[in-house]
């Protein structure tokens, strides 16, 4: 299996993202929300081209949250999961570069990433 390398502006959208959905929904939520995103990092860095990833452009991916909620029991699920997984990978190793919403510019956030 391939090393998970998280990029500091990806931990930076997990944590707003958790606190966000602790927020809104609560403890319980906030935690299977973060079980869902570690969840996705280890299906991304088995399988890079699972079922659900696509390319983005050049050597970037992107894969939705939703496709790794499967893998959780049923009461353990997020309803709707909203965020997408930014990533890149090699043979050794998956870079998550961002989590970000479905409905942002996801180009422009990949862009301004490290300015």
């Amino acid at each position: 299996m391939r090393r998970v390398v998280i990029d500091i502006d990806a931990r930076v959208d997990a944590v707003a993202i958790v606190n966000t959905s602790f927020l809104s929904f609560g403890r319980a939520a906030a935690e299977r929300y973060a079980k869902l995103i570690t969840q996705s990092y280890a299906d991304l860095a088995a399988r890079p081209e699972r079922p659900g990833a696509r390319v983005f452009e050049d050597d970037v991916y992107l894969y939705h949250l939703r496709w790794s909620r499967r893998t959780a029991d049923a009461g353990e699920r997020v309803g709707r999961p909203r965020h997408l997984v930014v990533y890149r990978y090699d043979v050794d190793s998956i870079q998550v570069l961002r989590l970000l919403h479905d409905r942002m510019d996801i180009g422009e956030r990949i862009r301004s990433s490290g300015d």
